[in-house]
């Protein structure tokens, strides 16, 4: 919601940069392989929500499970519902995200997140940039 509404005021034309932009990646891995709904009906609903609004990168920061499930705990958020769900749920989420950078790796790419913050970092500033400057030399 929060990305088309940031697209509808940019204007037409305009990239929108959008971080979490793959609440439906993120929905679908969650409650299709892990959480054992249809695929097929998750997919078509992913179709329906996202339509022709898909992104150009998405990055997937790839974790395993124990260091995931470890930071979780370190920041005593509060919330923990997933968390709960153990090392098999959080293993089966890692494998479907993975899955889902397979199949299009041009635009959906895994980011190593075991590494510290500012490697992690480098990292997706590495592949951001580059497609921020196609932009910019698409428009100019």
């Amino acid at each position: 919601r929060r990305r088309r509404a940031a697209a509808r005021r940019a204007g037409a034309g305009d990239r929108v940069v959008h971080v979490r932009a793959g609440g439906a990646h993120q929905a679908r891995r969650r409650q299709g392989a892990a959480g054992r709904v249809d695929p097929v009906f998750l997919a078509a609903l992913e179709a329906h929500v996202v339509g022709g609004d898909a992104p150009d990168l998405v990055m997937i920061l790839d974790v395993a499970p124990e260091t995931g499930l470890s930071r979780a705990q370190d920041r005593h958020s509060g919330e923990d519902r997933f968390e709960q769900k153990g090392r098999d749920f959080q293993s089966r989420v890692r494998e479907a995200f993975v899955a889902l950078a397979n199949a299009d790796p041009q635009r959906k790419q895994l980011i190593n997140a075991n590494r510290q913050i500012a490697d992690v970092s480098a990292d997706i500033l590495q592949r951001v940039i580059p497609l921020v400057q196609s932009w910019q030399n698409q428009s100019g």
